[in-house]
């Protein structure tokens, strides 16, 4: 068995690097391989037509040729897995998808990241070819028959973050995504608590930037930075909003950096790290315990790596297993 995971980004990395921790598995850092830069704008062109209309078998070889998924090491006496996350299947024509499944016998296992009413058609078309499918939302695993996978992040990312001395009781990081009204009424409580903090708002229009000489409004920031942040201060703010249903990767940031987690959303009672003495819901910013905030304590999780993308694996080889006995039963 062999595995791939499609990646792009430092915070993809972040979540799927230690896949590599297994013999079977590896992390793809890339959608497209490295070519002249005006030949991969006319494929990538091609591309957004073959996701429209019928293009001939030659075009969309010559087109997809420049994606990495087109120059993995495929062994055609082995069941070979690529594992796409919903966020990452639009990158690709489900035909050239389908070419590589029929060429080289791959499988898909589908991982959704985000709600699955939220998904797009090719996010729903590629989940009927998978063979795994995988979903942090518990409701969408009981309705769709999902396998539930509660979030993925590797820890050996965070390492030389951890132990950092501290300069804030509290740090919130994150976009702005709709939430603005909540975001503000949790950092007009902050202020008035006197705790030492660091609150900055990611992405927002200036005529609506409200407290700007104490919140610091910027444009994308470098995830290691967002880290880095977070690993000087006490406790990690996460701020969800109505559309989110599951946790963000704040959560697993403050499990593997030892820090307290201050959040909103109520689900977090179902992950497997849950612990009330280190983790705090609230419903409203009026009710937040700051002694909470900021009583500094030893922290400790026992996480046992139950969100290591290695537990996917762990699925995907029990699911490879099965179906090559279920055949040799049949022969």
């Amino acid at each position: 068995m062999r595995c791939w995971v499609i990646g792009c980004e430092v915070m993809h990395r972040a979540m799927w690097q230690d896949v590599e921790l297994s013999n079977e598995a590896e992390y793809v850092d890339g959608i497209f391989v490295s070519i002249n830069p005006i030949i991969l704008k006319i494929k990538k062109k091609l591309i957004e037509v073959a996701k429209k209309i019928w293009l001939p078998k030659f075009i969309i070889k010559y087109a997809c040729s420049c994606f990495t998924l087109d120059h993995l090491d495929y062994r055609l006496d082995e069941n070979n897995y690529i594992i796409l996350t919903d966020n990452r299947v639009g990158w690709y024509p489900l035909r050239y998808l389908d070419l590589l499944k029929k060429r080289y016998g791959v499988k898909y296992v589908l991982v959704y990241m985000n709600p699955y009413s939220v998904s797009s058609e090719a996010v729903y078309a590629l989940q009927e070819r998978a063979e795994l499918v995988f979903s942090y939302d518990k409701r969408d695993c009981e309705k769709h028959n999902f396998e539930y996978l509660p979030t993925v992040y590797s820890s050996s990312f965070l390492k030389k973050y951890i132990n950092r001395e501290k300069t804030w009781d509290l740090v919130y990081i994150g976009g702005e995504n709709g939430r603005l009204n909540r975001l503000i009424g949790c950092f007009e409580q902050i202020d008035k608590s006197g705790i030492k903090y660091k609150f900055s708002i990611i992405g927002t229009d200036k005529e609506k930037q409200r407290y700007a000489d104490k919140i610091c409004y910027s444009t994308p920031v470098e995830y290691e930075k967002i880290v880095e942040q977070e690993s000087k201060s006490n406790t990690i703010l996460e701020v969800l909003s109505d559309k989110q249903m599951g946790t963000t990767l704040r959560a697993l940031e403050a499990v593997i950096l030892n820090k307290k987690f201050l959040t909103n959303n109520k689900r977090i009672v179902d992950l497997p790290f849950y612990n009330p003495k280190y983790i705090q819901i609230f419903d409203n910013p009026e009710k937040i315990d700051f002694e909470f905030v900021k009583r500094e304590e030893n922290i400790n999780y026992h996480y046992k790596e139950e969100c290591s993308p290695i537990r996917l694996i762990e699925k995907i080889h029990e699911y490879d297993r099965r179906v090559k006995n279920e055949n040799y039963d049949h022969v």
